[in-house]
């Protein structure tokens, strides 16, 4: 690869990660060569940073691959992510280029997970495995990365989303702890019960701060009807998909029908077929869940 081939990849590998940084809300501080640091977090922190960057990264790692030189030669990149505090200072001069000065260990660890990495892979350090708890499928990969002034941190490797259908019990795992202090909202709650099941259809909108424990309830809620006759249906909203109204709905259809990271349109169409078979569902209605899940119908001849 001449110079010239190497200078172009190099500016396309940095305008799609300033791309896919800003849809995760992720913010461009540095670009190191043909290296670019992206800050999660700032100049707002949000509750989901951690998974938005791994997402961020995984997008990364894939759209690389779809890149090519002007000499024809495929894109390959590794990730590091790692989770900490660091200092965001004023933007300083580096050769033709205007960067932020960001004080803190967690950049340097991020390098050196990033070289512990191999091609196409994300590797995050034990903080971010942690926050992210069971969203994501992950691997050990044993390896401890050296850091200048603090313990050792081992690695893992994120190997893509889960389908999870509870959010709630994916971030903090289980056993939960007792609930205390709710005693009137479940008794609230079980009086609503009392009146769903003489019929009479309920809502209950519960809202508050994030932490304060509305997904607790819910579950406290449905430990209390594990004896009666119920079905739950979970769907999830997200501050990132504002613009698409329905978006809890495809993703619970998504989770009912199975799919998966690596099937194809084709795979995820016969298994949303598969589901609506079981329902009177016309070709119409089909294509019209179908087109809400992006999943192209064939074109008939």
């Amino acid at each position: 690869m001449s110079l010239d081939d190497w200078h172009q990849a190099v500016y396309a590998f940095h305008r799609l990660v300033s791309e896919i940084a800003d849809r995760y809300q992720g913010f461009v501080a540095r670009h190191l060569g043909n290296n670019v640091l992206v800050v999660f977090g700032y100049p707002a922190a949000h509750e989901r940073d951690a998974e938005q960057a791994v997402r961020a990264g995984l997008a990364i790692c894939a759209a690389t691959g779809t890149l090519e030189s002007s000499a024809k030669i495929p894109l390959r990149c590794r990730v590091g992510l790692a989770t900490g505090k660091v200092i965001i200072g004023g933007l300083i001069r580096l050769g033709d280029s205007r960067e932020y000065e960001i004080l803190g260990n967690v950049p340097d660890l991020a390098a050196r997970l990033q070289m512990c990495a191999q091609t196409d892979m994300v590797a995050i350090d034990a903080q971010t495995r942690r926050l992210i708890g069971s969203l994501f499928n992950c691997r050990d990969l044993r390896q401890i990365v050296p850091t200048h002034d603090a313990e050792p941190t081992r690695c893992w490797q994120v190997l893509g989303e889960r389908g999870i259908e509870s959010r709630f019990e994916a971030l903090r795992g289980s056993p939960l702890t007792p609930l205390v202090g709710r005693d009137e909202e479940i008794k609230l709650l079980l009086r609503r019960w009392v009146s769903v099941e003489r019929g009479e259809g309920q809502v209950v909108l519960i809202t508050g701060e994030p932490g304060i424990g509305k997904s607790r309830i819910t579950v406290a809620l449905e430990e209390q009807l594990q004896n009666k006759s119920h079905r739950t249906l979970r769907c999830f909203c997200s501050p990132y998909h504002q613009d698409s109204a329905l978006h809890p709905f495809a993703d619970h259809l998504g989770r009912a029908a199975e799919f998966t990271h690596g099937d194809t349109p084709t795979d995820r169409l016969q298994k949303l077929r598969g589901l609506l078979a079981y329902s009177a569902f016309t070709d119409e209605d089909v294509a019209l869940i179908a087109d809400l899940l992006q999943l192209p119908l064939p074109t008939s001849d």
